[in-house]
């Protein structure tokens, strides 16, 4: 009983008091993020999306996530206690849910599905003995959009190999490390998900909101995959926590900008 309590708190809560914690009364996890892009034909940055994380103190625990204005995600966990499944409704459409598959061995997020049962598409994660994600699967009904992503570590770098199922496209990202470290509540698979040659990004969802392991991932400072460099600057709030990422991805043979976001986080 305590073991899937204490999974499902490393996941879905947003503090929990520790007495050797200095942090005990921060709160960690965001409560909202905001995407902003910037379009450089008009020099005029935009909202992209939002992100509401409604957390339930009595219960510690999400109620649910709401994603901008068209839709919220309900949390059910009458199955938690013995499957180690979350399910997410849609608020909507009815009888269309999601669902997140818990390891409770490793803590860790190991597959995620998306509108209804059977599943129209699937997420399988992977991870390393010390829990960093090191492989990414995405199945779909449409076989040619399926993508793979592996991360191999070595010291200060790691390497994002993206290709398509079918082989049209592969690229490698060479991701330089900071010295510093994420917080293992912030959803690491968001700030990893910038611009691509091959187009191989994650579909917004619960995977851009939620964290996938109790790992605390480095801070990426460039990403470089041939002309393309993408640069990656923070701020922090006066309490030490992440406020704001931004990315520029620019082509360095030409200098042309080829997108640039912003996250802003708020707790």
């Amino acid at each position: 009983m305590q073991k899937y309590i204490f999974l499902l708190s490393l996941f879905l809560f947003a503090c929990k008091k520790d007495d050797n914690d200095p942090r005990i009364l921060i709160r960690q996890q965001p409560s909202k993020i905001t995407k902003y892009v910037y379009d450089t034909a008009i020099s005029t940055e935009s909202k992209a999306f939002d992100i509401s994380l409604y957390y339930n103190l009595e219960k510690e625990r999400y109620d649910s996530i709401r994603f901008g204005q068209s839709r919220s995600f309900v949390f059910d966990y009458t199955r938690f206690a013995s499957d180690y499944i979350a399910k997410a409704d849609y608020s909507d459409i009815s009888n269309a849910y999601d669902q997140l598959f818990f390891d409770i061995q490793n803590n860790v997020l190991q597959k995620y599905t998306t509108t209804g049962s059977p599943a129209t598409d699937s997420t399988l994660l992977q991870y390393d003995s010390i829990g960093r994600i090191n492989k990414l699967q995405y199945y779909t009904a449409s076989s040619f959009l399926n993508f793979t992503i592996k991360y191999n570590y070595k010291y200060d770098t790691i390497f994002q190999y993206k290709s398509f199922e079918n082989a049209s496209c592969q690229t490698t990202d060479t991701i330089l490390l900071s010295g510093k470290r994420f917080n293992s509540q912030l959803p690491y698979l968001l700030l990893l998900n910038f611009y691509t040659k091959c187009n191989v990004s994650i579909s917004t969802g619960l995977l851009y909101a939620l964290p996938i392991s109790t790992y605390n991932y480095y801070i990426p400072r460039k990403v470089i995959n041939g002309e393309v460099v993408v640069t990656y600057s923070y701020t922090a709030d006066i309490k030490g926590r992440l406020a704001s990422l931004t990315t520029s991805s620019v082509n360095v043979s030409t200098l042309k900008i080829i997108s640039q976001e912003r996250f802003v986080f708020e707790y």
